[in-house]
């Protein structure tokens, strides 16, 4: 019964997704010939690979042009026939996560770590998913046991970062930062994305050290001195308002058309009544 009503979904995945040397083609040839020899329980097992192969991939798919309920139903489906995958369960992790199910990321991030405790990626989006919870020391221990397993990966570092700036912890942010500094090179998108970093957890002070580098870096780097005269606003107000209005004015000397520039400067003209 089982062989039966499978055949038809192993049929269409087989269709969607055979190329001459394709796992899945082997496991639908490995199932067949069970099933010839009356292998029956050797067969399911084939067949069962290939739906979890089939559905793994389609929720890669379904992933990466963002239909992400999609995604979910598909690598739920290939958790099923796979239940101890670390790729599916990592995968699953991921759909949850980008479809805003952050407490549903967490049950497969967990599974496949009590398979495996040195799995980056399900200490990275464990990490992650506390970070959306608002878990942040949960948050902070899982980022840095994966950044420990996978010390170059700078997502995992910048979220981290911002984890500990969650909890208001400014020293091993500025480590973490210095060590991507050492590590790719003093560039100014770097200390955008540390501004950025700085500015949303309100260390105005910071941020504004950023920006002034990347700026220091590249005097018309894209939206620097947007950054820069809007977290002028943000930390002084009314007092920087000629500031602000100065780095936006250069702002869109090189970037004309940067919309955010032309509205923060239209309203600073609307305060000081020009």
């Amino acid at each position: 019964m089982y062989l039966r009503s499978t055949f038809l979904p192993v049929l269409l995945l087989l269709f969607v997704f055979q190329t001459p040397q394709s796992s899945i083609r082997r496991h639908y040839d490995a199932a067949e010939a069970a099933r010839r020899a009356g292998n029956a329980a050797a067969a399911e097992t084939e067949y069962a690979a290939i739906l979890a192969e089939g559905y793994g991939r389609l929720g890669k798919i379904y992933s990466a042009e963002k239909r992400y309920n999609e995604a979910v139903e598909a690598l739920e489906s290939a958790a099923r026939y796979a239940p101890d995958s670390q790729d599916v369960l990592v995968d699953l992790s991921i759909a949850y996560f980008d479809a805003g199910q952050y407490q549903k990321a967490l049950a497969p991030a967990a599974h496949a770590l009590a398979l495996n405790p040195q799995s980056v990626g399900a200490h990275h989006m464990a990490g992650k998913s506390y970070f959306m919870l608002g878990d942040f020391p949960k948050s902070v221990g899982e980022l840095e046991t994966a950044l420990k397993l996978s010390p170059d990966d700078y997502d995992i570092a910048y979220t981290l970062g911002l984890a500990h700036l969650k909890q208001h912890e400014l020293a091993p942010v500025k480590q973490i930062y210095e060590r991507m500094i050492a590590r790719l090179g003093d560039r100014p998108q770097l200390h955008i994305i540390f501004g950025r970093a700085y500015r949303e957890t309100s260390f105005l002070p910071e941020a504004i050290d950023e920006f002034k580098r990347a700026v220091a870096l590249d005097l018309l780097f894209p939206r620097a001195h947007y950054y820069l005269g809007l977290t002028y606003l943000l930390k002084d107000g009314a007092a920087r308002l000629d500031d602000a209005a100065a780095e936006f004015k250069v702002e869109l000397d090189s970037n004309p058309e940067e919309f955010f520039a032309n509205y923060y400067l239209g309203i600073v003209c609307i305060i000081q009544r020009k």
